[in-house]
């Protein structure tokens, strides 16, 4: 509480009141001074203003008349809903000599900056937590494509090796038709030396060379297809590696990016706080 022997008077509170608003600069504040039943004055603020007056008599509810009546200093932070701005209202009892209270003075400083800066650490927060969300899903994924590509590389090279099988026996299959056909030939020549008794014969060892021939002829086919095979599959096995570098990049440059996310987040939390103190 302040002595009015400190002040003299309330009008000399009153006179010294323009001075108040002076110290204060660009601060958005309203200074009222009351006695026990009425304002003596009333300084409106930037955007503080009260639908009041000089000369207005107080109202049970208003701060300043809960002050005195309860003999102590006040400080309550009002809603916007009131009227239509937040403040905080700080009322400070003058007693007289004999300790009775005589009159108060009150300051509404505006909180709008406060709230404003509440409500963007609120937003920033909410935003960047929804960001960490969407990184978080994306590092996943990035590395549940990374295993399925390692998988499909594992795969594509265990085709590769069984493409090589494959050669292996064509080339055991490619073997047998050049020996059958090494057959035909020299029943062939045998047939002619036997003449007559061995036309039938000879037939036969024209069909051996046929179908020798004819399997030669389907293995090359075949190899042809199995290395163009193993040609795709090289070709898939470089570009499921390439992607799978460029995923372990994007999935390490997502956690970085999460990290910073997270120090904003502290950040953003801390702002929260502070303003909340303000």
């Amino acid at each position: 509480m302040i002595s009015l022997e400190q002040i003299g008077s309330l009008d000399n509170i009153v006179k010294v009141s323009n001075v108040f608003k002076t110290i204060f600069g660009d601060e958005d504040i309203a200074i009222t001074i009351s006695d026990r039943e009425k304002l003596i004055q009333y300084i409106p603020g930037k955007s503080i203003i009260f639908p009041t007056k000089i000369g207005d008599l107080l109202k049970p509810e208003w701060a300043i008349a809960k002050a005195m009546e309860n003999k102590k200093r006040m400080v309550i932070e009002m809603p916007k809903e009131i009227f239509s701005f937040v403040y905080r209202a700080t009322s400070t009892p003058i007693v007289d000599k004999k300790g009775q209270v005589v009159g108060c003075i009150a300051t509404a400083v505006s909180l709008d900056r406060k709230y404003k800066l509440m409500e963007m650490a609120e937003t920033l927060s909410k935003s960047l937590s929804e960001i960490s969300k969407s990184i978080e899903d994306i590092a996943s994924n990035a590395q549940e494509l990374a295993k399925s590509n390692i998988e499909a590389t594992d795969s594509a090279v265990k085709t590769g090796s069984q493409i090589n099988e494959t050669h292996k026996v064509l080339d055991i299959i490619k073997g047998i038709a050049q020996r059958s056909n090494m057959l035909g030939l020299n029943a062939a020549i045998e047939s002619a030396k036997a003449g007559e008794a061995g036309r039938g014969f000879s037939v036969v060892a024209d069909e051996i060379r046929k179908l020798s021939s004819g399997s030669q002829d389907a293995v090359k086919d075949v190899q042809k297809i199995l290395m163009t095979s193993m040609k795709n599959v090289g070709s898939i096995v470089n570009e499921i590696e390439s992607n799978s570098l460029s995923i372990q990049q994007q999935a390490a440059a997502a956690e970085q990016i999460n990290a910073s996310v997270e120090e904003l987040t502290a950040i953003s939390n801390t702002l929260a706080s502070l303003s909340r103190e303000l």
